[in-house]
């Protein structure tokens, strides 16, 4: 459960938060943990006025929109400058796919995205795409699970399996948790991408990263010219509604929005948090 602190309007921007053995504290220990957050980022900037800092500059590719993004932290950004991307809208093609190869339709909700029949399809649609594709392509899940349960079922489904069908195009690399093995993932996709048919290393087209939104692969790593050819996002990787600390920033944000009519609303943060990501992956 949460509840609102009263101390003040620093305390306001707090939440405590209490659950059983099992619940999204698990793995701190047998018995129930005691969380204390802060749902407001402005609690820090104003912190930083308060000690007479001058200048704070923010610099982002994923700041967009900035009056929210202002509004979160509490503080008035006089100056705001928003450029065009780098790459000339003719040298990039973006679009929907919402039928797979057998004109099945693709829907990542999370109502079908743990069936047999989306797994397929999307599976048919990346082999299609590693044919095509030269070099580097990067392909994104909602979360760790949604990967890991697509992938399982790629290998274990056709003969040739799905999975084998993508192996035989791309060199395929999965993204993983630790930091160390992520080293080496990161560097066997790299390394795929200099062996050429030419040097008679590989018949392969390139190389593929299977990755998460949110993750490692999409967060602070440049992965230029044929590193990143293609990105595939195989859905909006909005943030679980069960999640305590999901449910409760919303039920915050919509506390304050009766005082604050300019601040966000529960529902908006949440899209907006799952736009950010689609720009993270794909900027």
């Amino acid at each position: 459960m949460g509840a609102d602190e009263s101390r003040g309007s620093k305390g306001a921007s707090y939440q405590k938060g209490t659950n059983k053995p099992g619940g999204f504290g698990a793995g701190h220990g047998t018995g129930p943990t005691l969380s204390f957050w802060c749902f407001s980022p402005g609690v820090a900037m104003s912190d930083l006025k308060r000690r007479g800092v001058k200048s704070v500059v923010l610099t982002s590719g994923t700041l967009s929109p900035m009056t929210s993004f202002a509004s979160e932290l509490g503080l008035n950004f006089k100056v705001r400058l928003e450029n065009p991307h780098v790459i000339d809208p003719g040298q990039v093609w973006g679009g929907v796919v919402p039928v797979g190869p057998s004109g099945k339709r693709l829907n990542s909700t999370y109502r079908f995205r743990d069936t047999d029949e989306y797994k397929s399809e999307l599976g048919n649609v990346i082999v299609n795409c590693a044919r095509i594709v030269p070099d580097g392509m990067l392909v994104f899940f909602p979360s760790y699970g949604v990967m890991r349960s697509c992938v399982e079922h790629w290998r274990n489904t056709g003969n040739p399996s799905i999975w084998d069908r993508v192996c035989a195009s791309k060199h395929a690399v999965v993204e993983p948790t630790g930091k160390e093995e992520f080293r080496e993932a990161f560097k066997e996709f790299n390394d795929a991408l200099e062996v050429t048919k030419a040097d008679g290393g590989s018949n392969k087209n390139g190389a593929a990263f299977f990755a998460v939104c949110r993750g490692k692969v999409s967060e602070g790593i440049d992965f230029a010219d044929k590193a990143g050819r293609c990105v595939v996002l195989t859905g909006i990787p909005y943030a679980p509604k069960a999640d305590a600390k999901v449910r409760i920033k919303r039920s915050f944000l919509d506390t304050n929005r009766v005082r604050d009519k300019d601040g966000l609303t529960g529902e908006e943060w949440y899209s907006q948090g799952a736009m950010r990501a689609v720009n993270q992956v794909s900027a």
